[in-house]
């Protein structure tokens, strides 16, 4: 594909994420404010991300499935 994302491999089962390091955040917000900047003309695109990181957030959906989503969603969008 033309983009690549990357994430941290999922703990075990039973260990929980490790907190984490404030550069990692300050990226973090870089790439949703990306995201928000480059859909600014398409809402619906970037609820639909915030959405699916939400779900991982409250531990809904895995680290895969977030990959397997964000990469269709952006499927056609290079950079991302």
């Amino acid at each position: 594909p033309p983009y690549e994302i990357k994430l941290p491999p999922e703990p075990p089962p039973g260990q929980q994420r490790d907190a984490k390091q404030p550069v990692e955040f300050n990226q973090a917000i870089s790439y949703v404010n990306k995201i928000k900047q480059r859909f600014s003309d398409n809402e619906r695109v970037y609820k639909q991300f915030l959405e699916i990181l939400n779900l991982y957030r409250k531990a809904q959906k895995s680290i895969t499935h977030v990959y397997a989503e964000v990469a269709k969603l952006f499927k056609d969008h290079r950079g991302l």
